[in-house]
């Protein structure tokens, strides 16, 4: 892996590809991001990851999921090895279901046999096959090691979401989850208008206390954080557009106030939106 000096990682990447790492490096990577996910798995020996203030102590057969765009650092042992897997989900994310899982990977998400039950070892085994079919000489081997990316995805959304719990319940609770499903691409596509907890529990049809309980039940986080970690997301993006100020990008992202905007983009970023523009023009 190559890291620049700067806060972002500076690699080749192709929007909508991958790439897979055989790592057996003993070093520090400081403070960096990278606009792919980031997938680890280490195959001997521990491996140290801290994200957003928190560590992460990994173990043989523990996946770390690290969303695009987050801060993070790593330090390895003197001796070990682990598989890291760089992937662009952008092209999944016209799927509403993607929404789910990369609110749950947001800003990172440890998967072990403790805290996934069943689901850990096909999740191993999507990793493993994914190094397998990377690595080994063939015509199909890249879109097969991306369908297993996907697969992979598909048993973290089913370990960690309660939707399978909902949808066996009643009809009724696969009625609330599907229609769930459609409120989040309505969240999308209005994310730069006025969205309150009482307007959405009003289009539901759901008290804000119960519609509350019920978005958090279903993504893994509450209304609000959702909310800001999307028009994060969407913020990042125009400030690639030099040619749009800060002000700009904050009204764009649906902030009402440019300092309301610079608040939320330091908490969620660990940087102002000045810096994260230096390091985009940087890489």
């Amino acid at each position: 892996m190559r890291i620049s000096r700067g806060a972002p990682e500076s690699v080749s990447f192709k929007r909508g590809s991958f790439l897979v790492y055989d790592n057996d490096e003993h070093t520090h990577y400081s403070n960096h991001w990278h606009s792919p996910a980031e997938i680890i798995m280490p195959l001997e020996g521990w491996y140290q990851v801290a994200c957003a203030g928190v560590e992460y102590i990994l173990q043989p057969g523990d996946v770390l999921l690290i969303a695009p765009g987050t801060l993070h650092r790593i330090h390895a042992p003197e001796c070990g090895r682990r598989m890291i897997v760089q992937a662009d989900f952008v092209p999944l994310f016209h799927l509403p279901e993607m929404e789910i899982i990369n609110t749950m990977i947001t800003p990172a998400l440890r998967i072990t046999p403790l805290n996934a039950q069943d689901h850990h070892a096909k999740i191993k085994a999507c990793m493993e096959a994914i190094f397998l079919e990377y690595f080994t000489p063939g015509a199909l081997g890249g879109i097969s090691a991306y369908a297993r990316i996907i697969e992979m995805l598909v048993w973290v959304g089913k370990a960690f979401t309660e939707a399978d719990s909902l949808m066996h319940k009643a009809p009724s609770s696969k009625n609330h989850y599907d229609r769930f499903i459609l409120l989040l691409d309505y969240i999308n596509q209005h994310l730069t208008e006025r969205l309150t907890l009482e307007l959405l529990s009003n289009m539901m049809g759901f008290s804000k206390f119960y519609f509350s309980r019920l978005f958090k039940r279903i993504t893994g986080v509450p209304f609000a954080k959702y909310l800001s970690q999307k028009r994060m997301m969407l913020a990042s993006r125009h400030l690639t557009d030099m040619e749009l100020s800060v002000a700009d990008v904050a009204g764009l992202s649906g902030f009402n106030t440019l300092s309301a905007f610079m608040r939320m983009f330091k908490l969620q970023m660990n940087c102002t939106p000045t810096e994260y523009r230096k390091q985009q023009r940087e890489r």
